[in-house]
């Protein structure tokens, strides 16, 4: 299954915060110590990774905001967030998201880390 990018308008059809063999993933690899994982690793389990991710950010954060539409697949863009006083964007996925999603992607790449709880964060219910 390919990679379909969130752009921020809201898609029916995406299934990843960051396009794996895009711009934001390679600069972000580029600058980060533990690399190794992503550049080895093939363009299909890249994109799995990434996917997975994903997915994974989604079940288990309760987002602030709502979503702007219904129909959309994953839980970014959404309206009515605020960081530092600032409005987020309703038609963007925020860095930090894509960041996480690369973090994760990153580690799931070493070892499936979904079972992980140690130190975890609160999560949906």
């Amino acid at each position: 299954m390919a990679i379909i990018l969130e752009d921020g308008s809201a898609r029916d059809d995406s299934n990843s915060y960051v396009d794996s063999a895009g711009a934001f993933a390679a600069d972000y690899v580029a600058g980060h110590l533990y690399a190794s994982a992503w550049t080895a690793a093939s363009s299909g389990d890249k994109e799995k990774a990434v996917r997975m991710a994903t997915r994974t950010l989604d079940a288990s954060i309760d987002w602030n905001g709502t979503k702007p539409t219904g129909t959309q697949a994953l839980e970014w863009p959404r309206t009515g967030v605020a960081v530092g006083g600032w409005s987020v964007a309703s038609t963007i996925v925020p860095t930090p998201v894509q960041a996480a999603t690369m973090e994760l992607a990153l580690a799931l790449l070493v070892k499936d880390r979904t079972g992980d709880t140690a130190g975890s964060a609160e999560t949906k219910k």
